[in-house]
């Protein structure tokens, strides 16, 4: 997560912070209907009605894969900031914070949310400390490759993943993840621990084989961007990100909205049909370029008119706390244990409530930040990296 790898506090870049907070956003709708709806997210009945497909339309072209890519771009853009100087304590530090970062995962995929990317982060993570003495041209040649061999993998898993399903006729849940539905939808909150812990390794290693690789590429990108100071007026023109806005909406759009067609005409969920699936990889394939559309067009905004951002900003300047805020409130909205609306609504009443849970922790972010200068999470983690 970007704020575990954060600049330090007087050398803060708004924009980022508000970055930060735009990709909070994002990342809890994307994350709500497997906390509300199903282990697997929407579910044929989530989505009953047309507010509900429409929801999960949206989730789908525009926030699917978008966001986890957003914040690992984040991530390595950072890093300049925490490996300055490059000596052999800053390294320590930082391997420290990893490992910090993977403990707080660990925690968070047992007891709140089995999806956690905190973990895949601190993993991949390591890498920057190798990364970061590489010259530019050098990594960016490793982010194209890197891209390059994940959409064919993408390509891979959609063939054979779908042959699957329709060898199968019907997509059927894991035991694993069927326990989870009933643990959430019925047991006590060890109950629930229990189930996330037994679903961890196979949601892991879902989320590890499909997005291991774009995480990779978006940490080694952002580590170039910071170094070039990439938001920076000097450093990049708005005619370049007028440019980079109109590829990104241009050729990332289309194969999004392409991705999530059949949520809304067939209503079902995209585990359940063979196409669909093919779709939803293929959302994730053009997810890159989208992304970039949405830093592209926030860097216009923040240059005409920089307070329009500003609600974004205190989410982003405790983004740990933030995200892992998020999950800890939903699972106590939805689940048995306290809210026990897990199943018993649709896609959009869910993304209401992710969207009002996102502003609640916004709000209490500018209040926190008026005492302290680090979130609750941030400084249990900049406690134990010492």
């Amino acid at each position: 997560m970007s704020a575990a790898l954060e600049q330090p506090q007087e050398r803060r870049d708004a924009f980022v912070d508000a970055l930060r907070g735009f990709a909070l956003l994002g990342i809890v709708v994307v994350n709500v209907p497997f906390l509300a709806l199903s282990a697997e997210g929407f579910s044929p009945g989530s989505l009953a009605t047309v507010a509900d497909r429409a929801a999960a339309f949206t989730t789908i072209a525009l926030a699917q894969a978008k966001f986890y890519l957003l914040f690992a771009f984040l991530f390595g853009y950072s890093l300049c900031f925490l490996l300055d100087r490059d000596d052999d304590a800053q390294r320590r530090r930082f391997r420290r914070r990893l490992l910090g970062l993977a403990l707080l995962g660990a925690a968070h995929a047992v007891f709140a949310f089995v999806g956690d990317i905190l973990v895949l982060y601190a993993l991949i993570g390591t890498a920057l400390l190798w990364w970061v003495r590489w010259s530019d041209r050098r990594l960016l040649a490793m982010v194209a490759a890197l891209l390059l061999a994940w959409w064919l993998l993408l390509a891979t898993l959609g063939g054979s993943l779908a042959d699957g399903v329709a060898a199968t006729a019907k997509a059927t849940s894991t035991p694993a993840l069927a326990a989870l539905d009933r643990a959430l939808g019925g047991g006590g909150f060890v109950e629930a621990a229990l189930a996330r812990l037994r679903a961890w390794p196979e949601a892991f290693g879902f989320i590890a084989v499909v997005n291991g690789m774009a995480v990779a590429a978006m940490f080694a990108l952002g580590l170039v961007a910071g170094r070039r100071r990439a938001f920076s007026i000097a450093a990049t023109s708005d005619r370049f990100w007028r440019r980079a806005a109109a590829w990104g909406w241009g050729v990332g759009l289309p194969p999004a909205l392409w991705s999530a067609h059949w949520v809304w005409l067939d209503g079902v969920s995209p585990a359940n049909d063979a196409d669909a699936m093919r779709a939803v990889l293929v959302g994730f394939a053009a997810a890159p370029l989208l992304s970039l559309a949405y830093v592209a067009t926030l860097v216009r905004v923040h240059r005409g008119a920089p307070a329009r951002l500003a609600a974004f900003e205190p989410a982003g300047r405790m983004s740990l706390t933030g995200y892992l805020g998020e999950s800890i409130v939903l699972s106590l909205v939805f689940s048995a244990y306290g809210g026990a609306l897990f199943g018993a609504v649709g896609a959009a009443a869910a993304m209401a409530i992710a969207v009002g849970t996102w502003a609640a922790l916004d709000a209490f972010s500018r209040v926190w930040l008026l005492r302290f200068r680090h979130g609750p999470f941030e400084s249990l983690l900049r406690r134990f990296t010492g």
